[in-house]
């Protein structure tokens, strides 16, 4: 049993204060809080942190899961660093008093368990979460441009902390995800998504090997892209939340941001928004014939793995923010599974045809 894989019925976020955070904080770090607020987080505990000076901040502190393998922790810092040189907004970790990256933080459960907690300081990225803004076909095609630049720059990415790294959340590990399905109640529901996890099983991971290798986010939502308004009316784009960061299938991070896209698309046909997210991704970088193919059926994947995780993490948690995908993705996820692969492929080639030609 893997331990960075989450078990059914496993609590994993800290269980921390404000008044304690602020008091790690300024014990660590040298930041004068002014103003402390939560920010919504999965598994772990985020803070938006302004000091007296009006600087922002946000303030990380990871689950008992994924604090146990700093190796990770260390990776994801350096891929921000290297990212950020390639002139690629993200985030930057700041050092601690100690002149380090991590800071380790022992929190004491209700029960009187003693929990490892890593945190971190990161620098803020202002601006808006992606699904704020008024989406459009441009924003679409734009969130393909990043995530082509984003691939690009992470093939010459090298740490061995996310080489094996294992995680629920992974695209290739999904089929986990059967393990929490229970939490579903309703039976076509269950049902549909364990058809497209065992789908996956069947097409994809046999062709692993065929399929080209990199370091990958491995969550690009829109709650993972910000956007921020440019002097001449554009888009600017940052790229957050690194926590899922591994080395997988390159095409993956592609699919996982077109399943979001699709998820949010109220402007037109929502399988036309992955045809828009793919044109702009090819203005950048090819597909093999293979990672073509397989793109429908890791979407359903990832819609099948978040809609199952997110049901158990707010059934057994109360974790409403674990429903983001609930409310479009289940009907989606029908949409999806019964088009047939040739209507799909065929609409997204004459998008990404047009959009060529419009160059």
């Amino acid at each position: 049993m893997s331990e960075t894989i989450l078990q059914p019925g496993e609590k994993i976020k800290p269980e921390i204060t404000k008044e304690e955070v602020i008091s790690i904080i300024e014990r660590n770090y040298e930041v004068s809080i002014f103003e402390i607020s939560e920010l919504v987080s999965y598994d772990d505990r985020n803070f938006l942190i302004t000091d007296r000076s009006g600087s922002k901040f946000v303030f990380k502190m990871l689950n008992k899961l994924d604090s146990k393998f700093p190796s990770h922790i260390d990776a994801q810092n350096q891929m921000m660093l290297y990212l950020q040189s390639k002139a690629i907004n993200c985030p930057s970790p700041l050092y601690n008093k100690g002149g380090e990256l991590v800071t380790k933080v022992i929190l004491t459960t209700a029960d009187g368990q003693e929990i490892v907690s890593l945190a971190r300081l990161l620098t803020y990225i202002p601006g808006v979460t992606l699904n704020k803004v008024q989406y459009t076909t441009k924003v679409f095609i734009q969130v393909g441009e990043l995530i082509a630049t984003l691939t690009n720059a992470l093939e010459n990415f090298h740490h061995d902390g996310i080489m094996k790294y294992d995680k629920i959340w992974r695209l290739d590990s999904s089929i986990k995800a059967l393990d929490f399905a229970y939490a579903v109640k309703d039976d076509h529901r269950r049902n549909l998504s364990v058809m497209a996890l065992e789908k996956f099983q069947e097409v994809v991971i046999p062709q692993i090997d065929h399929l080209a290798k990199s370091p990958i986010h491995g969550d690009l939502n829109e709650l993972n892209i910000i956007v921020q308004e440019t002097k001449n009316a554009d888009m600017g784009f940052g790229i957050i939340d690194f926590g899922d960061a591994h080395f997988s299938c390159t095409v993956f991070d592609l699919a996982v941001a077109m399943c979001y896209m699709i998820m949010e698309c109220e402007i037109t046909t929502p399988l036309d928004a992955g045809g828009y997210v793919l044109a702009g991704f090819l203005k950048h970088r090819s597909l093999t014939t293979l990672e073509y193919s397989l793109l429908k059926i890791c979407i359903c994947a990832r819609l099948s793995q978040s809609l199952i995780l997110g049901n158990f993490a707010y059934v057994y948690d109360g974790n409403e923010y674990a429903l983001t995908t609930s409310k479009k993705g289940w009907p989606l996820l029908e949409v999806i599974w019964n088009t047939p692969d040739s209507e799909i492929y065929s609409k997204w080639q004459e998008i990404t045809n047009s959009i060529s030609r419009g160059r």
